[in-house]
């Protein structure tokens, strides 16, 4: 089910899709994708959501379900803020940097993980990094190569910080020329574990 909201914008822009389960509960399920003419261009599923709204700075916690030498733990994001920055000089490849900083416990393991242990915690960080770079390359790839639809906010940057450029490229830049779809969008990860939290035997099999 869709919510459209009733005062459309000029420009791209995504709304939660609704599920009713089995027992007749409502609940979020990705996200439906209009493009700049506030036509449907298509739907991304919860994984391809969720990495969206890690670039977009939208990510307001949940679990991540990663792994250490094959074995799971769920770790339990608690802040995720993201920043921007883009080399323009060719604006048929222009190539952006999201950093996402994400920090939070480890709420759940397959097997006691010790917090004291700096090798440890590093490799815990690195995984949930892996799974946070996952989820938005899916999101990316989703809408540069399928939808060619900047949900992603970057036309937004450019206009803000690169006033100049923007004004030459808006009218190509999710359609026409295409520069978003042209564009390299590398993210890079820093995770920070706070505290153990209250790790518990795991429940994945």
């Amino acid at each position: 089910m869709l919510v459209v909201p009733s005062k459309l914008k000029k420009k791209a822009f995504i709304i939660p899709t609704v599920v009713v389960t089995k027992n007749n509960e409502a609940r979020l399920d990705g996200a439906a994708v209009f493009d700049y003419k506030n036509q449907l261009a298509g739907f991304l599923n919860s994984d391809e959501t969720s990495g969206l709204n890690y670039i977009t700075g939208k990510a307001k916690g949940g679990y991540i379900s990663a792994s250490i030498d094959h074995d799971q733990f769920a770790f339990d994001l608690q802040r995720a803020k993201s920043s921007i920055k883009a080399d323009v000089t060719d604006k048929n490849h222009i190539h952006f940097t999201v950093s996402i900083d994400a920090s939070g416990i480890v709420a759940e393991s397959l097997q006691t993980i010790d917090f004291t242990d700096p090798a440890q915690m590093a490799k815990v960080e690195k995984a949930v990094g892996k799974q946070i770079k996952r989820l938005t390359g899916e999101a990316i790839k989703k809408l540069q190569d399928d939808l060619n639809t900047d949900a992603l906010g970057l036309g937004d940057y450019l206009q803000r910080n690169h006033y100049d450029l923007w004004q030459s490229i808006k009218s190509n830049w999710d359609r026409g020329e295409n520069y978003f779809a042209k564009s390299t969008i590398t993210v890079k990860t820093h995770v920070n574990v706070k505290s153990s939290g209250t790790v518990i035997e795991s429940k994945f099999k």
